[in-house]
């Protein structure tokens, strides 16, 4: 499918709890925006780790409260993960957290069939700056190392085994390539507004209490930590199954990590349409600005 002919529409489409899905794919979904071959769109994008700092990553900014929100009466995005929506199988929460980033879309590129090839051009890559005053031109990110990694049970101080958060400051302008430890703190068991506790960090998106944990500052004194903004997961909406967890690889390979680095910009990145298209993305805290355009396989 060729782009359409004519000067190209530009979209923007926000991060809320209403353009969002969290941790996993589906063809069920309906269109957060249509656009067409060839046309622009800015999409922002959150972390799934926000709340590990709200204070620094949620507060003051409308679309992540209103994606964070969780109460003992409500949950602003409820289902988290591939799992059963009724969260009954772990006990996690609805979704069971089998899946974790926060997807924004899909997005619905007219006139795309199965079997054209889905080209995104990665324009530019923003950080999200801090929304609170008090970390104004700043933005923030969170590095997790969880009983996932490969080392958790192989520490060689104690206490382990352990799960560690570090929380970085970045150049909310993108100029500086480089992030800094602000601290890091130990994961204790956490109570979610709706009463389970989450022993490890098994579900996402977790008020973190910082009254249970102990933050430590000043570490990695003098450490400039390299940086270069990539996509979290991008993917085309599945054929196979009607959902699909968020965290590649899969049977079906309808997901895909991306480390094109922006810097190196504009990159692309192709994908073949499964169904008729959708596509959602996520980013670390950041905002992208995309040009999409569906060419039949033949022209790969």
């Amino acid at each position: 499918m060729a782009a359409r002919q004519g000067r190209p529409n530009h979209h923007y489409l926000p991060a809320t709890a209403e353009t969002v899905h969290w941790g996993y794919f589906s063809k069920l979904l309906k269109p957060a925006v249509e656009i067409d071959s060839g046309d622009y769109i800015t999409i922002e994008a959150l972390t799934h780790h926000a709340n590990d700092d709200a204070d620094r990553m949620i507060k003051g900014d409308p679309g992540a409260e209103s994606v964070y929100l969780w109460t003992k009466d409500k949950k602003g995005v409820n289902r988290r993960g591939a799992g059963h929506v009724e969260g009954n199988q772990l006990k996690r929460g609805s979704g069971e957290g089998l899946g974790v980033h926060i997807c924004t879309g899909p997005v619905y590129v007219r006139n795309a069939e199965p079997g054209d090839i889905l080209e995104v051009r990665i324009m530019d890559v923003k950080p999200r700056p801090s929304a609170n005053p008090s970390y104004a031109g700043k933005a923030f990110g969170s590095n997790a190392a969880a009983w996932w990694g490969f080392h958790y049970k192989e520490l060689i101080t104690e206490p382990k085994p352990r799960e560690v958060i570090t929380i970085f400051e970045i150049d909310a302008t993108g100029q500086r390539n480089w992030a800094k430890a602000v601290y890091n703190f130990r994961w204790t068991p956490q109570t979610d507004p709706f009463g389970v506790v989450h022993n490890t960090i098994d579900y996402p998106g977790v008020p973190v209490d910082h009254s249970t944990i102990k933050e430590n500052h000043g570490i990695l004194k003098n450490v400039r930590i390299p940086i270069r903004p990539h996509f979290g997961v991008i993917g085309v909406a599945p054929k196979e199954a009607d959902v699909v967890d968020s965290i590649p690889p899969n049977t079906s390979a309808e997901t895909s990590t991306i480390g094109a680095w922006a810097r190196e910009r504009p990159c692309t990145t192709p994908w073949p349409f499964r169904v008729r298209c959708f596509q959602s993305v996520t980013l670390m805290r950041r905002r992208v600005i995309r040009n999409c355009a569906a060419r039949p396989l033949s022209a790969r």
